[in-house]
């Protein structure tokens, strides 16, 4: 998913994790796992790729343990290409160094309520900015680069599918080519 606080905001689910979390070590086994989701063929171990990386959300309500955090940002310091998320200049760092995602913590889409959990591990995507003053790409761009390459458009279906939208989907579906069945 790629972040930003320029765009107009999309959905995202929130799954639990597969343990509850009470060290670091849960919470990094839990980000390694989401990775080799997002990347199956990534080595063993790994939260970051040239393409994006697994950045924490801490609620602000909830009281974290410090040694949880500074060991999270032990990890990521460590994580060859860590946190190469590009952002314009008027957003700001979305992903610090520290490993944590710095957007306003989610509200449901139901109720507006705020989403009741501690931490949440998402995956940031490192966006292609174009232009001279660097700007996120077109609906066109977009779908140009999708069209090219089978896996982008896939993933696009899959997330629609999943219930993961972007304020930009209506528009890309109408011109994206169509799913290629298998």
């Amino acid at each position: 998913m790629v972040f930003s606080r320029l765009c107009e905001l999309g959905q995202a689910k929130v799954v639990r994790c597969s343990r509850t979390i009470s060290s670091t070590t849960d919470l990094i086994a839990e980000a390694e796992h989401l990775w080799k989701t997002e990347q199956p063929g990534a080595k063993a171990g790994r939260i970051a790729a040239d393409w994006g990386c697994v950045a924490l959300l801490c609620n602000p309500a909830r009281k974290i343990p410090e040694d949880i955090l500074n060991e999270w940002a032990k990890r990521v310091t460590n994580e060859p290409g860590y946190g190469k998320v590009s952002q314009t200049k008027e957003e700001g760092c979305l992903v610090s160094k520290d490993g944590a995602l710095r957007i306003p913590w989610p509200r449901l889409v139901e109720g507006d309520a705020a989403v009741q959990r501690d931490l949440l591990l998402a995956t940031a995507n490192n966006p292609t900015l174009t232009g001279a003053l660097l700007s996120y790409p077109s609906v066109e761009t977009i779908i140009d680069t999708r069209n090219r390459a089978v896996n982008h458009v896939e993933y696009f279906w899959k997330n629609l599918e999943n219930g993961i939208p972007t304020f930009q989907d209506n528009e890309i579906r109408a011109r994206l080519r169509p799913r290629e069945r298998r």
